[in-house]
């Protein structure tokens, strides 16, 4: 039943008050009548008590009519809620509301069953709005409510307790706005309740979600303004301006809504035409909402905006702030396509893309490969940086050289394709040959960068590109053949002049360890090829130590197991540095071997006795030899003596004994010469 505004406490006292008054009447007339009185006395009683029937009946009439207007005015109230909200995208978890100018509920939208299980019809006309809220907050809510309804004030992002049909409460954040009818008269509010217990999961919905309207109920960080549309005489929107906005839309705009509240937008931001104009007239015009995604360059940051129409002749705006999402979102999709170290678009997108590119329409189709030479040998020498550096190189050269139409992509770890559309053979050669002389001038470290190339054109359909792409394949790992032994020749020079500039014991090292494994060579019985092998092997032998930090060499401290494990990996890198020189490959294994120990203590593969190469047998006694009578500032030199018994005392422990004791020897043999 529908409340209406009186005071039922009055409409109860008014009969009795009437029959007091009869009463009083009668018993006059009784008087007059039964008992000897004074004539005078009772016709003054009947009168007066007739006076204030009179003065009382015609009272009663003033207050009766007064309350037949009250209920008139209720039964004939303006319904604030002719805005179909429910035809609007409302989140589950959010329900619209409208009140009148005395806080009765006129309006609720049907998503209220969903958060509080109310039918919009147990509360529209049946409650006011504070007897959602627990018994103990109603009067400060009611206050409140009275209290914007009295001053025309908006409230965004007030949290409060709301009670659910079941008695169980839910903690909703709220927002209210004023309603002006036709005549800019205010004929009450119009606010939204959002439930924020599960805050959680409607942030994850706001971001997967491309719902219209799904910002309105978030805790208004989000900016939100209230527009008044402006129409011309045919009804045509030709402006707009702010009625109220939150907090939020001046922190994100740098307006002030206090100074500017009432003014046209046009005359805000100092233009001839509204910002998003076609948006908000599609918007007055359709009364569909409308969302869109904008860049504000004074800003720097994306916004999502969403415009709706909340009632008659007004926007409501919300701005959401999506700029970290759109950056990522930007920034996954390029390096989606893009190889993250040159920039060049990667294998994905090449594939991806060649359809279209070897359409009939783009013949004739150019197609270049490119291949760095001695990339890896240079990784184990220098490492990965200087690596990443020699392949940032060829990607720049690429760059500079392509043409606009061409596109370019590292498909490998040092290869590089360039697909030319309707470019003709020769002109294609014309680039290579342009990026060939570009790139053999390019030094690193004293390293001058090698590419290979190989190209050749799909001229017509009835070719395939897979038959043109492997012959361009063929053309650039023949030459790759032919320049990248020599490449890697120099690249070793370059490696090895680089260690005895580095290390300055270590040229000298190299040559007195090869000395010494000639000698004993020779003294074994070793000739010819044997004797080459054997001198190749001793001088290469530290060639890995371009790769360790050459303080951990110098270090007069106990090392760390890090520490030793680091200063073990020369033996490895040797060996890939050798195996990549098709001429030097047969030392590799040899070079790799010469820390082995006889009984199988040595690194870095533990073998032992014949498991042991004879050159890496030979190359491990006269390191250590010379290793202990050497001159070095972060040890104690031996005697030749004291470096022979030591020899002696680890034959069949780390060295071959048969060959220990022919060095000694021939040491001794030296000394008695």
């Amino acid at each position: 039943m529908k409340k209406t505004p009186s005071n039922p406490i009055r409409f109860v006292f008014w009969p009795f008050f009437f029959f007091i008054m009869i009463t009083v009447v009668l018993f006059g007339l009784f008087m007059l009548l039964a008992i000897e009185t004074s004539l005078f006395v009772a016709i003054f009683s009947v009168l007066f008590a007739l006076f204030l029937l009179v003065v009382n009946l015609r009272y009663y009439h003033e207050q009766t009519k007064t309350h037949a207007a009250n209920v008139n005015r209720v039964e004939k109230h303006i319904k604030l809620g002719d805005t179909d909200y429910d035809n609007t995208n409302i989140h589950p978890h959010a329900y619209i509301w409208e009140i009148d100018d005395t806080g009765m509920i006129v309006y609720i939208s049907d998503s209220v069953e969903d958060v509080l299980g109310y039918q919009p019809a147990e509360l529209i006309d049946r409650k006011y709005i504070w007897e959602l809220n627990p018994v103990a907050d109603q009067p400060t809510i009611r206050k409140v409510v009275l209290d914007s309804l009295q001053n025309k004030r908006t409230l965004t992002s007030v949290e409060n307790e709301i009670v659910k049909k079941d008695g169980s409460s839910i903690t909703v954040v709220t927002g209210v706005f004023p309603v002006f009818n036709e005549k800019g008269i205010m004929n009450g509010i119009q606010g939204w309740d959002i439930n924020i217990s599960e805050s959680k999961r409607l942030e994850h919905a706001l971001q997967e979600s491309e719902q219209k309207l799904r910002s309105l109920f978030q805790t208004m960080d989000e900016a939100f303004v209230l527009h008044e549309a402006i129409t011309d005489q045919k009804a045509r929107l030709i402006n707009y301006r702010i009625l109220d906005a939150n907090p939020a839309y001046e922190r994100h705009t740098g307006i002030d809504v206090e100074k500017f509240k009432g003014e046209l937008i046009t005359d805000v931001f100092n233009v001839d035409t509204p910002p998003f104009f076609d948006a908000y007239r599609r918007v007055y015009d359709t009364g569909e909402p409308e969302k869109f995604r904008r860049y504000f360059a004074p800003l720097r940051k994306y916004f999502s905006v969403s415009i709706f129409m909340p009632g008659p002749n007004q926007f409501g705006t919300i701005f959401l702030d999506v700029t970290e999402q759109t950056e990522l979102k930007e920034t996954i999709e390029y390096l989606s396509y893009h190889d993250k170290l040159t920039g060049l678009y990667n294998r994905r997108y090449y594939e991806e893309n060649l359809p279209f590119l070897s359409s009939v329409s783009q013949l004739p189709l150019s197609v270049i490969l490119c291949d760095l030479n001695a990339l890896k040998m240079a990784n184990d020498a220098f490492g990965h940086q200087f690596g990443d550096i020699v392949i940032k190189k060829a990607a720049e050269l690429l760059k500079t050289y392509k043409p606009e139409t061409a596109m370019s992509a590292r498909i490998g770890g040092d290869e590089f394709v360039v697909l030319l559309p309707q470019t003709p053979y020769d002109k294609a050669f014309e680039i290579m040959t342009q990026l060939k002389d570009a790139s053999n001038k390019v030094k690193i470290n004293d390293i001058y960068m090698s590419m290979s190339f190989g190209m050749a054109t799909l001229k017509d359909s009835s070719e395939t590109f897979e038959n043109v792409y492997r012959f361009a394949e063929n053309k650039m790992y023949r030459y790759k053949l032919l320049e990248g032994p020599k490449v890697k020749r120099e690249t070793l020079k370059i490696i090895e002049k680089r260690l005895f500039d580095e290390f300055e014991h270590e040229e000298g090292h190299a040559d007195d360890c090869q000395n010494l494994c000639l000698r004993l060579g020779k003294t074994i019985g070793l000739d010819g090829e044997r004797m080459e092998t054997l001198s190749e092997v001793a001088h290469f032998h530290d060639i890995g130590k371009i790769a360790i930090s050459k303080a951990l060499f110098k270090s007069n401290r106990a090392l760390t197991q890090l520490e030793r494990i680091e200063i073990e990996r020369h033996a490895e890198i040797g060996f890939s540095l050798l195996s990549s020189i098709p001429e030097k490959a047969h030392l590799a294994e040899h070079v790799l071997s010469h820390h082995e120990n006889i009984d199988g203590s040595g690194y870095p593969r533990r073998l032992k006795g014949d498991e042991i190469s004879l050159y890496a047998k030979i190359v491990r006694i006269c390191d250590s030899f010379d290793a202990m009578v050497s001159e070095r500032p972060y040890k104690k030199t031996k005697t030749k003596e004291t470096a022979l018994k030591e020899l002696q005392t680890l034959k069949d422990v780390y060295y071959d004994a048969k060959l220990v004791d022919a060095f000694v020897d021939m040491m001794t043999q030296d000394k008695a010469g």
